[in-house]
């Protein structure tokens, strides 16, 4: 899709419209919106790598709208996918959508959610502003 939407015969809407549709755009099986959304995801870095950073916006908006709707699905997420879903929607939100107060509420979610996983800790760092301390980093070495 990539090489498509970068010769102009596919665009990005219609290419969203694509994933949509496909049984498991990622060949996984995971909630039928987080697999849109990862498929999204992917397909906008690849965009983004292949300088067409323009053609890739639409894609990392919609990813997120997908991660939004995956982490209000019925049955709820478990606790460990929660904080992986909320850590994929902060890396777009941060990186891509210039939304990093949002970013940062869901990392600190995600470190709520799994207090022991140190690359959450590190994310909320590595934010513009780095970590205000409003995520419990446990008692000072």
């Amino acid at each position: 899709m990539v090489a498509e939407i970068g010769r102009g015969s596919l665009t990005a809407s219609a290419a969203i419209e694509r994933l949509k549709v496909d049984d498991s755009p990622t060949g996984f099986k995971p909630e039928r919106n987080a697999d849109f959304a990862f498929a999204a995801l992917d397909l906008a870095l690849r965009l983004v790598g292949s300088g067409q950073v323009s053609s890739a916006e639409p894609f990392f908006a919609e990813a997120d709208k997908a991660l939004t709707a995956a982490l209000d699905a019925k049955p709820a997420p478990s606790a460990k996918d929660r904080a992986m879903l909320l850590q994929k929607r902060a890396l777009i939100r941060a990186n891509y959508l210039n939304q990093p107060a949002a970013a940062k509420a869901d990392l600190e979610e995600a470190a709520k959610l799994q207090p022991d996983d140190d690359s959450v800790r590190h994310k909320l760092e590595m934010l513009p502003g780095g970590n205000s301390g409003s995520v419990d980093q446990g008692p000072k070495k």
